[in-house]
């Protein structure tokens, strides 16, 4: 079976970390456009996804990743999220499988999500990420 990640935030491009950079460049493939129901907050220079289920929910867009080697992708991402597998509860965030519309118009399929579960006024709502480049802070 295929797996499928959908990205959001730093996932999307050049992340701070060189090693995540290496590993989205040498197991992931791009799967095109997608969106999921949610909202995002600005949680420092990073952005957070909580989805919502109710019909009328805001679009977040994103990127379909098709993970060609998931036993490497996973442990690497994981820890660069905050996720642990073996306590997900206790992380900044929790990886789970979500349906994503495909853009433009394409059959939706499931794939996995990082999805914020901290405290929501740590942030601010935002409508789209990345912020403009002025807006940026990007860890030194």
């Amino acid at each position: 079976m295929r797996e499928y990640l959908f990205v959001y935030g730093t996932l999307m491009g050049e992340t701070p970390d060189a090693g995540v950079n290496r590993l989205l460049r040498r197991y992931c493939e791009d799967a095109g456009e997608g969106w999921v129901p949610g909202r995002l907050y600005r949680l420092g220079w990073y952005p957070g996804l909580v989805l919502e289920t109710r019909s009328r929910a805001r679009r977040v867009p994103g990127r379909l990743l098709k993970l060609k080697a998931p036993a490497r992708c996973w442990p690497v991402l994981d820890a660069y999220e905050g996720y642990r597998p073996e306590a997900p509860a206790h992380g900044e965030y929790r990886r789970c499988r979500v349906r994503v519309e495909r853009v433009p118009g394409g059959r939706p399929l499931l794939a996995w999500v990082y999805v914020y579960q901290g405290p929501l006024s740590r942030g601010e709502p935002i409508e789209r990420w990345p912020p403009p480049v002025h807006a940026r802070v990007m860890p030194s």
